[in-house]
Protein backbone atom coordinates (compact mmCIF):
# COMPACT_ATOMS: atom_id res chain seq x y z
CA UNK A 1 0.00 0.00 0.00
CA UNK A 2 1.42 3.72 -0.94
CA UNK A 3 1.35 5.17 2.65
CA UNK A 4 1.47 8.78 0.84
CA UNK A 5 -1.55 7.81 -1.55
CA UNK A 6 -3.26 7.21 1.80
CA UNK A 7 -2.64 10.12 3.30
CA UNK A 8 -5.27 12.51 3.74
CA UNK A 9 -4.31 15.93 2.06
CA UNK A 10 -4.65 19.00 4.34
CA UNK A 11 -7.10 21.50 3.32
CA UNK A 12 -5.10 24.93 3.50
CA UNK A 13 -8.32 26.76 4.06
CA UNK A 14 -8.74 24.77 7.27
CA UNK A 15 -5.28 25.81 8.67
CA UNK A 16 -4.98 28.62 11.43
CA UNK A 17 -3.93 31.64 9.86
CA UNK A 18 -3.03 34.28 12.48
CA UNK A 19 -5.45 37.35 11.78
CA UNK A 20 -4.68 40.81 13.17
CA UNK A 21 -8.45 41.57 12.94
CA UNK A 22 -9.47 42.77 16.60
CA UNK A 23 -11.12 39.61 17.21
CA UNK A 24 -8.10 37.22 16.51
CA UNK A 25 -5.62 39.13 18.35
CA UNK A 26 -7.57 38.34 21.46
CA UNK A 27 -7.25 34.48 21.11
CA UNK A 28 -4.32 32.63 22.41
CA UNK A 29 -1.46 32.49 21.09
CA UNK A 30 -0.67 29.53 22.31
CA UNK A 31 -3.96 27.52 21.08
CA UNK A 32 -2.83 29.43 17.37
CA UNK A 33 0.71 27.49 18.08
CA UNK A 34 -1.07 23.88 19.51
CA UNK A 35 -3.22 23.89 16.19
CA UNK A 36 -0.69 24.45 14.00
CA UNK A 37 1.01 21.56 15.71
CA UNK A 38 -1.95 19.32 15.09
CA UNK A 39 -2.39 20.09 11.87
CA UNK A 40 1.12 19.82 10.69
CA UNK A 41 1.76 17.35 8.11
CA UNK A 42 4.00 14.58 8.51
CA UNK A 43 6.15 15.14 5.38
CA UNK A 44 10.05 14.67 6.07
CA UNK A 45 10.60 16.72 3.46
CA UNK A 46 9.78 19.90 5.03
CA UNK A 47 11.30 18.99 8.63
CA UNK A 48 14.50 17.96 7.40
CA UNK A 49 15.93 20.27 5.02
CA UNK A 50 16.43 23.70 4.60
CA UNK A 51 14.15 26.02 3.20
CA UNK A 52 16.29 26.76 -0.01
CA UNK A 53 16.09 22.71 -0.54
CA UNK A 54 12.33 22.63 -0.41
CA UNK A 55 9.46 21.91 -3.48
CA UNK A 56 7.68 25.83 -4.48
CA UNK A 57 4.67 24.66 -2.92
CA UNK A 58 6.53 23.22 0.34
CA UNK A 59 8.42 26.52 0.53
CA UNK A 60 5.29 28.41 0.55
CA UNK A 61 3.92 26.96 3.09
CA UNK A 62 7.06 26.81 5.59
CA UNK A 63 6.63 30.57 4.97
CA UNK A 64 3.10 30.90 5.83
CA UNK A 65 3.49 28.88 8.87
CA UNK A 66 6.41 30.84 10.33
CA UNK A 67 4.55 34.31 9.99
CA UNK A 68 1.75 32.78 11.47
CA UNK A 69 4.49 31.32 14.31
CA UNK A 70 6.07 35.11 14.45
CA UNK A 71 2.56 36.94 15.23
CA UNK A 72 2.09 34.02 17.82
CA UNK A 73 4.95 34.20 19.71
CA UNK A 74 5.25 38.30 19.47
CA UNK A 75 2.05 38.06 21.77
CA UNK A 76 3.44 35.11 23.68
CA UNK A 77 6.37 34.42 23.62
CA UNK A 78 6.48 31.17 25.44
CA UNK A 79 4.28 29.64 22.79
CA UNK A 80 7.45 29.06 21.29
CA UNK A 81 7.38 25.83 23.43
CA UNK A 82 4.87 24.19 20.78
CA UNK A 83 6.76 25.09 17.86
CA UNK A 84 9.89 22.09 17.61
CA UNK A 85 10.40 22.63 14.14
CA UNK A 86 11.66 26.09 14.60
CA UNK A 87 13.72 25.96 18.28
CA UNK A 88 16.56 26.60 16.23
CA UNK A 89 15.25 29.45 13.92
CA UNK A 90 16.68 32.19 15.51
CA UNK A 91 14.04 34.75 14.18
CA UNK A 92 11.68 32.84 15.50
CA UNK A 93 13.35 32.48 18.71
CA UNK A 94 14.52 36.27 18.87
CA UNK A 95 10.96 37.42 18.61
CA UNK A 96 9.75 35.02 21.75
CA UNK A 97 12.63 36.02 24.09
CA UNK A 98 12.35 39.63 22.79
CA UNK A 99 8.46 39.03 24.29
CA UNK A 100 9.48 36.87 27.41
CA UNK A 101 12.05 36.15 28.20
CA UNK A 102 11.62 32.98 29.63
CA UNK A 103 11.41 31.59 25.69
CA UNK A 104 14.88 31.07 26.02
CA UNK A 105 13.83 27.89 27.91
CA UNK A 106 12.57 26.19 25.10
CA UNK A 107 15.49 27.83 22.50
CA UNK A 108 17.57 24.86 20.98
CA UNK A 109 20.66 24.40 22.35
CA UNK A 110 22.57 26.23 19.38
CA UNK A 111 20.66 29.13 20.16
CA UNK A 112 21.13 29.36 23.71
CA UNK A 113 25.04 29.93 22.85
CA UNK A 114 23.89 32.70 20.90
CA UNK A 115 25.41 35.77 22.08
CA UNK A 116 22.10 38.06 20.16
CA UNK A 117 19.38 35.85 21.27
CA UNK A 118 20.55 34.96 24.69
CA UNK A 119 21.65 39.24 25.28
CA UNK A 120 18.00 39.41 24.15
CA UNK A 121 16.54 37.49 27.18
CA UNK A 122 19.36 38.89 29.71
CA UNK A 123 19.09 42.58 29.10
CA UNK A 124 15.39 41.40 30.13
CA UNK A 125 15.84 39.88 33.30
CA UNK A 126 19.27 38.55 34.65
CA UNK A 127 17.79 34.91 35.30
CA UNK A 128 17.57 34.26 31.78
CA UNK A 129 21.07 33.15 32.35
CA UNK A 130 20.23 30.06 33.95
CA UNK A 131 18.85 28.94 30.54
CA UNK A 132 21.97 29.86 28.58
CA UNK A 133 25.09 27.71 27.55
CA UNK A 134 27.24 27.48 30.36
CA UNK A 135 30.09 28.97 27.70
CA UNK A 136 28.64 32.23 27.76
CA UNK A 137 28.97 33.20 31.77
CA UNK A 138 32.91 32.62 30.61
CA UNK A 139 32.47 34.64 27.06
CA UNK A 140 34.51 38.06 27.60
CA UNK A 141 32.77 39.56 24.55
CA UNK A 142 29.23 38.34 25.53
CA UNK A 143 29.45 39.83 29.14
CA UNK A 144 31.28 43.05 27.99
CA UNK A 145 28.29 43.78 25.41
CA UNK A 146 26.13 43.25 28.15
CA UNK A 147 27.23 45.45 31.22
CA UNK A 148 27.39 48.04 28.31
CA UNK A 149 23.70 47.96 28.45
CA UNK A 150 23.55 47.19 31.97
CA UNK A 151 26.18 47.51 34.33
CA UNK A 152 24.78 45.56 36.91
CA UNK A 153 25.26 42.20 34.87
CA UNK A 154 28.14 42.49 36.58
CA UNK A 155 27.31 40.29 39.26
CA UNK A 156 26.94 37.78 37.18
CA UNK A 157 29.97 37.54 35.34
CA UNK A 158 32.51 35.08 36.41
CA UNK A 159 35.27 35.66 39.20
CA UNK A 160 37.66 36.60 35.94
CA UNK A 161 35.76 38.49 34.31
CA UNK A 162 34.81 40.51 37.26
CA UNK A 163 38.41 40.70 38.04
CA UNK A 164 38.84 42.46 33.98
CA UNK A 165 39.20 46.20 34.28
CA UNK A 166 38.27 46.71 31.06
CA UNK A 167 34.77 45.11 32.06
CA UNK A 168 34.22 46.98 35.25
CA UNK A 169 35.36 50.21 33.98
CA UNK A 170 32.38 49.35 31.51
CA UNK A 171 29.93 48.24 34.03
CA UNK A 172 30.31 51.35 36.31
CA UNK A 173 30.32 53.86 33.28
CA UNK A 174 27.20 52.35 32.90
CA UNK A 175 25.61 52.25 36.41
CA UNK A 176 27.57 53.12 39.39
CA UNK A 177 26.23 50.45 41.43
CA UNK A 178 28.48 48.13 39.61
CA UNK A 179 31.11 48.83 41.78
CA UNK A 180 30.03 46.24 44.28
CA UNK A 181 30.31 43.55 42.21
CA UNK A 182 33.85 44.36 41.19
CA UNK A 183 37.01 42.30 42.55
CA UNK A 184 38.30 43.83 45.71
CA UNK A 185 41.57 45.22 43.66
CA UNK A 186 39.28 47.88 41.79
CA UNK A 187 37.55 49.12 45.19
CA UNK A 188 40.86 51.21 45.81
CA UNK A 189 41.63 51.91 41.78
CA UNK A 190 41.38 55.77 41.12
CA UNK A 191 40.18 55.43 38.09
CA UNK A 192 37.49 52.70 38.38
CA UNK A 193 36.25 54.60 41.82
CA UNK A 194 35.98 57.91 39.74
CA UNK A 195 34.30 56.19 37.03
CA UNK A 196 31.60 54.66 39.00
CA UNK A 197 30.94 57.67 41.64
CA UNK A 198 30.52 60.20 38.90
CA UNK A 199 27.86 57.77 37.17
CA UNK A 200 26.29 57.57 40.83
CA UNK A 201 27.47 59.15 43.89
CA UNK A 202 26.00 56.19 46.02
CA UNK A 203 28.84 53.78 44.98
CA UNK A 204 31.13 55.58 47.21
CA UNK A 205 30.20 53.75 49.97
CA UNK A 206 31.72 50.29 48.32
CA UNK A 207 35.26 52.00 47.30
CA UNK A 208 38.16 52.49 49.78
CA UNK A 209 39.07 55.72 47.97
CA UNK A 210 36.83 57.69 50.64
CA UNK A 211 39.35 60.20 51.38
CA UNK A 212 40.34 61.10 48.28
CA UNK A 213 39.39 65.14 47.93
CA UNK A 214 38.56 64.39 43.85
CA UNK A 215 36.64 61.53 44.20
CA UNK A 216 34.44 62.75 47.31
CA UNK A 217 33.59 65.88 45.00
CA UNK A 218 32.56 64.37 42.19
CA UNK A 219 30.64 61.66 44.47
CA UNK A 220 28.68 64.36 46.04
CA UNK A 221 28.25 66.66 43.00
CA UNK A 222 26.16 63.60 41.60
CA UNK A 223 24.61 62.62 44.81
CA UNK A 224 24.68 65.32 47.62
CA UNK A 225 23.67 62.57 50.30
CA UNK A 226 26.70 60.97 49.24
CA UNK A 227 28.42 63.03 52.02
CA UNK A 228 27.21 60.16 54.45
CA UNK A 229 30.31 57.75 53.00
CA UNK A 230 33.36 60.85 52.75
CA UNK A 231 35.98 61.37 55.21
CA UNK A 232 37.90 64.03 56.31
CA UNK A 233 35.60 66.60 55.33
CA UNK A 234 36.15 70.23 54.44
CA UNK A 235 34.05 73.15 53.65
CA UNK A 236 33.94 72.54 49.79
CA UNK A 237 33.24 69.42 49.61
CA UNK A 238 30.01 70.14 52.31
CA UNK A 239 29.13 73.33 50.16
CA UNK A 240 29.03 71.02 46.93
CA UNK A 241 26.68 68.21 48.79
CA UNK A 242 24.08 70.59 50.07
CA UNK A 243 23.98 72.34 47.36
CA UNK A 244 23.17 69.20 45.31
CA UNK A 245 20.94 68.17 48.04
CA UNK A 246 20.16 70.08 50.78
CA UNK A 247 19.44 66.90 52.92
CA UNK A 248 22.79 66.51 53.33
CA UNK A 249 23.39 68.71 55.98
CA UNK A 250 22.83 65.65 58.45
CA UNK A 251 25.85 63.94 57.30
CA UNK A 252 28.21 67.12 58.02
CA UNK A 253 29.28 67.73 61.17
CA UNK A 254 28.48 70.17 63.67
CA UNK A 255 30.81 72.79 62.87
CA UNK A 256 29.07 73.04 58.91
CA UNK A 257 25.45 72.98 59.88
CA UNK A 258 26.42 76.17 62.23
CA UNK A 259 28.19 77.85 59.32
CA UNK A 260 25.86 80.03 57.50
CA UNK A 261 27.27 79.85 54.40
CA UNK A 262 26.40 76.28 54.59
CA UNK A 263 23.32 76.03 55.84
CA UNK A 264 21.60 78.79 53.72
CA UNK A 265 22.82 77.08 50.60
CA UNK A 266 21.25 73.96 52.50
CA UNK A 267 17.74 75.28 52.62
CA UNK A 268 17.97 77.14 49.23
CA UNK A 269 17.98 73.88 47.87
CA UNK A 270 15.53 72.08 50.56
CA UNK A 271 13.97 74.05 52.98
CA UNK A 272 13.01 71.12 55.60
CA UNK A 273 16.98 71.10 55.72
CA UNK A 274 16.62 73.81 58.55
CA UNK A 275 15.61 70.69 60.82
CA UNK A 276 19.54 69.73 60.91
CA UNK A 277 21.07 73.75 61.31
CA UNK A 278 22.62 74.37 64.44
CA UNK A 279 20.84 76.30 67.16
CA UNK A 280 22.08 79.42 66.57
CA UNK A 281 21.06 79.06 63.04
CA UNK A 282 17.22 78.31 63.63
CA UNK A 283 17.10 81.87 65.01
CA UNK A 284 18.83 83.23 62.49
CA UNK A 285 15.93 85.70 59.94
CA UNK A 286 17.98 85.19 56.94
CA UNK A 287 18.46 81.53 57.28
CA UNK A 288 14.36 81.56 58.24
CA UNK A 289 13.52 83.30 55.18
CA UNK A 290 15.48 81.44 52.74
CA UNK A 291 14.36 78.14 54.02
CA UNK A 292 10.00 79.24 54.58
CA UNK A 293 10.48 81.10 50.50
CA UNK A 294 11.67 77.40 49.34
CA UNK A 295 8.77 75.12 51.70
CA UNK A 296 6.52 77.36 54.11
CA UNK A 297 6.47 74.37 55.93
CA UNK A 298 10.00 74.98 56.95
CA UNK A 299 8.63 77.07 59.53
CA UNK A 300 7.53 74.12 61.80
CA UNK A 301 11.72 73.68 62.41
CA UNK A 302 12.31 77.99 62.80
CA UNK A 303 13.06 79.23 66.02
CA UNK A 304 11.14 82.56 64.77
CA UNK A 305 7.44 81.26 64.74
CA UNK A 306 6.90 84.59 66.47
CA UNK A 307 8.00 87.33 63.28
CA UNK A 308 5.27 88.17 61.36
CA UNK A 309 7.47 88.80 58.09
CA UNK A 310 9.11 85.17 58.19
CA UNK A 311 5.54 84.11 58.92
CA UNK A 312 4.15 85.89 56.25
CA UNK A 313 6.90 84.61 53.54
CA UNK A 314 5.61 80.91 54.65
CA UNK A 315 2.17 81.54 54.15
CA UNK A 316 2.56 83.37 50.91
CA UNK A 317 4.32 79.82 49.99
CA UNK A 318 1.74 77.57 51.50
CA UNK A 319 -1.30 78.89 53.29
CA UNK A 320 -1.28 75.66 56.05
CA UNK A 321 1.98 77.05 56.71
CA UNK A 322 -0.30 79.31 59.10
CA UNK A 323 -0.74 76.91 61.81
CA UNK A 324 3.03 76.49 62.87
CA UNK A 325 3.10 80.44 63.75
CA UNK A 326 2.41 81.49 67.13
CA UNK A 327 -1.03 82.10 68.81
CA UNK A 328 -1.06 85.71 68.36
CA UNK A 329 -0.22 85.51 64.65
CA UNK A 330 -2.47 83.02 64.02
CA UNK A 331 -5.51 86.03 63.94
CA UNK A 332 -3.23 88.30 62.64
CA UNK A 333 -5.46 90.15 59.98
CA UNK A 334 -2.56 90.45 57.16
CA UNK A 335 -1.53 87.14 57.12
CA UNK A 336 -5.21 85.44 57.15
CA UNK A 337 -5.56 87.15 54.07
CA UNK A 338 -1.98 86.22 52.28
CA UNK A 339 -3.49 82.91 53.43
CA UNK A 340 -6.61 83.09 52.00
CA UNK A 341 -4.76 84.74 48.95
CA UNK A 342 -2.75 82.15 48.66
CA UNK A 343 -5.05 79.06 48.84
CA UNK A 344 -7.55 80.81 46.38
CA UNK A 345 -4.20 81.31 43.96
CA UNK A 346 -3.54 77.43 44.62
CA UNK A 347 -7.05 76.54 43.87
CA UNK A 348 -6.90 78.61 40.65
CA UNK A 349 -4.00 76.67 39.54
CA UNK A 350 -4.94 73.65 40.28
CA UNK A 351 -8.65 74.19 38.51
CA UNK A 352 -6.51 75.20 35.60
CA UNK A 353 -4.34 72.25 35.24
CA UNK A 354 -7.49 70.01 35.92
CA UNK A 355 -9.15 71.42 33.20
CA UNK A 356 -6.14 71.50 30.56
CA UNK A 357 -5.79 68.03 31.44
CA UNK A 358 -9.56 66.77 30.29
CA UNK A 359 -9.01 68.92 27.13
CA UNK A 360 -6.03 66.67 26.78
CA UNK A 361 -7.95 63.75 27.30
CA UNK A 362 -10.71 64.73 24.75
CA UNK A 363 -8.46 65.73 22.36
CA UNK A 364 -6.55 61.96 22.34
CA UNK A 365 -9.82 60.27 22.38
CA UNK A 366 -12.28 61.97 20.79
Amino acid sequence: MDVLAETKPINPIEEPVFKNNATHRETSALAVVKLWKITEPDNPRTTTTTREMLWPEDRRRHDEKKMSLLEAVRLDGLALQFCDAYRNDKEVVMAAVRRDWPALEYASFELKKDKDVVLAAVLQDARALKYASPELTRDRNFFLEAVREKGWLLKFAGRTLRADREVVIAAVRQSGWALRFAADKFLGDRGVVLAAVRRCGQALAYAALREDKEIVLAAVRDAGTALEYAKNLDREIVLAAVRQNGHALFHANDKFKSDKEVVLAAVRNHGFSLKYAGANLKKDKDVALAAVRQDGHALKYSDLKHDKDVVLAAVEGDSLALKYATDDLKNDALLLRAARATRHRTKFAYDALKLRSLRLFKSDYY
